[in-house]
């Protein structure tokens, strides 16, 4: 018989989330994508429940989800989560409402399953985070010898050539609006452009919600010549993970690679710090994140099913899930094409 002390209870609340949700979803499970701010900001808190696994009084898992028809989709994504908490849940759902045939996981960081019929899981993003060394300096020796000569090179330029040149950390209620604003506008002055392919779609909706993360939990680092906003970092702290959201800056500064002193100076302000221990660069493996340490992590979207007759009954769930697989692996070849 296992102690008391080890074995873990699950319990579930319908259509309720309990007041310590946030403290423990950054501490279990930090990350934009898996945090409380984001599922209110971005209305996916409405209706939601939530699942608590604990041994004895610690909670070890928090995940918040809702059922659509017959499908139980799990809000938490970007999370580390092992084929045995997943399996856990899943169980413990089935065993509460006979009408789920499906628990879906998006974008999770699980490891690959072992053969079982009732388990899809399937290949679908890339995103890029660095574990933060224990200082700055090691962070700075942890990267390549160009890298370095080239962040040295141009951070001494810039200051050089423009002796009001700062960078500022703000966090949450110390940010300043205007330097959010500005930032963001030269995020979409640079998408207006045209030059830059992946930028995000900002319209007032979404920058409205950008501001009201920034209130909650935003960590933000401005780029000021004589305290004008050059560029910078829009991030969201969460436990001990920094999310990065937007990065811009003035193309007349091009010269001083000013977005990847930006992100380099930001990364840089995280290292040491004992309250951070990840930076997530986000969707994608752009150059400058392998440069300045990021490592590519696959995600995946996985299925969980009732049973073997519910997988073949949920025929477009599991189309769906093996069609995203697809496109994702032809996205990885196109990639590898244009290198």
């Amino acid at each position: 018989m296992e102690p008391a002390s080890d074995i873990i209870q699950c319990h579930s609340y319908s259509g309720y989330i309990p007041d310590y949700t946030e403290r423990e979803l950054a501490r279990l499970h930090a990350g934009r994508y898996s945090s409380l701010p984001h599922f209110e900001i971005y209305g996916l808190a409405d209706q939601a429940s939530t699942y608590i696994a604990s041994r004895g009084e610690q909670p070890t898992t928090l995940l918040l989800y809702r059922r659509n028809g017959a499908i139980v989709r799990v809000l938490n994504e970007g999370i580390p989560i092992s084929v045995d908490e997943a399996r856990r849940f899943a169980d413990h759902i089935f065993r509460q409402d006979n009408f789920s045939g499906a628990i879906l996981f998006r974008a999770v960081d699980m490891p690959a399953t072992p053969p079982d019929v009732r388990i899809q899981r399937v290949p679908c993003e890339q995103d890029s985070v660095l574990p933060l060394p224990a200082s700055q300096g090691a962070y700075l020796n942890s990267l390549g010898a160009g890298t370095r000569s080239l962040v040295k090179n141009r951070l001494n330029k810039i200051r050089r050539e423009h002796p009001g040149f700062e960078f500022r950390i703000a966090e949450r209620g110390q940010v300043d609006p205007q330097h959010v604003h500005a930032i963001l506008a030269l995020h979409r002055q640079r998408a207006h452009s045209g030059v830059w392919r992946k930028a995000i779609h900002l319209d007032s909706d979404e920058e409205s919600r950008v501001m009201q993360m920034v209130a909650r939990c935003g960590m933000v680092g401005v780029a000021l010549v004589d305290g004008r906003c050059i560029g910078g970092s829009i991030c969201y702290r969460n436990g001990d993970v920094v999310s990065a959201r937007f990065l811009a800056h003035d193309p007349a500064y091009d010269l001083y690679r000013l977005g990847f002193l930006c992100a380099w100076l930001m990364c840089n302000a995280c290292a040491g710090r004992s309250d951070i221990q990840q930076f997530n660069f986000g969707w994608g493996k752009e150059p400058y994140k392998a440069h300045l340490g990021g490592q590519v992590r696959t995600l995946s979207d996985v299925a969980i099913y009732r049973s073997k007759g519910h997988r073949l009954r949920m025929a477009p769930l599991s189309v769906g899930l093996t069609l995203r697989g697809w496109q994702f692996q032809l996205r990885k070849l196109a990639q590898r094409f244009r290198k």
